[in-house]
């Protein structure tokens, strides 16, 4: 199967998982994160997006996290 990138939930997310998506050349985006503290944690993980209902904030953590 030729996937462009997986969505796991915050549940199932882990650094490991992170690195193992991305191993495989796909990229991560994590559903449904709308706490600050998860959204960093999970961009520290290395995703490359989350689904949220708090767009700005989630835009704001990432372009942090990568500047």
């Amino acid at each position: 199967m030729d996937l462009q990138s997986e969505h796991p939930c915050t549940a199932d997310l882990n650094r490991r998982y992170v690195q193992g998506i991305h191993a495989r050349g796909r990229r991560v985006f994590v559903y449904t994160v709308n706490d600050q503290e998860e959204m960093q944690r999970f961009s520290e993980m290395g995703v490359d997006g989350m689904f949220t209902d708090d767009p700005a904030l989630a835009l704001g953590i990432l372009a942090s996290s990568r500047s």
